[in-house]
């Protein structure tokens, strides 16, 4: 069978041979048969951990009003962020994803060059949504980064 020459110039690629951080949270253990683009399994599992550790769903209550903003670093975010909350009445600081993406465990991954995986940072964002002073709304900078997200 000829395969077409368009097929000929694509490299193939292969699986990932990439690692990933050590195990954050307990959810870390259930996906190391999963394939890493499944959002749905990695957001059901996530959501999970997270509505046991409050106790159950009824105790998660996200903001009422969620600004998403993205942009390109030095696009105008910043900027942006405080006439949107003038305007929408939001009285919490943005969450800033550079900014939350801090602590010794996330520092440990970047000084041994690791990535922060999707998991962690969906973890961490949502576990930062679910704060009281965030409850009437909040501006999230910087989200999603990638297509997992």
């Amino acid at each position: 069978q000829q395969s077409s020459p368009l097929s000929q110039s694509q490299p193939q690629q292969q699986p990932s041979d990439r690692q990933h951080p050590e195990s954050m949270y307990q959810y870390e253990s259930y996906l190391q048969h999963e394939k890493e683009g499944d959002a749905k399994v990695i957001f059901e599992l996530i959501f999970g951990e997270i509505s046991s550790k409050m106790g159950g769903d009824f105790n998660m209550v996200f903001p009422k009003d969620i600004m998403w903003l993205c942009g390109a670093p030095g696009s105008g975010k910043g900027e942006m962020s405080q006439w949107i909350m003038y305007q929408r009445g939001y009285h919490a600081e943005p969450i800033k994803i550079s900014s939350i993406l801090q602590g010794q465990e996330i520092e440990q991954l970047k000084a041994s060059g690791k990535l922060v995986s999707d998991r962690i940072v969906l973890t961490i964002l949502l576990e930062k949504l679910l704060l009281p002073e965030y409850r009437t709304g909040v501006i999230v900078d910087g989200f999603p980064r990638t297509k997992l997200q």
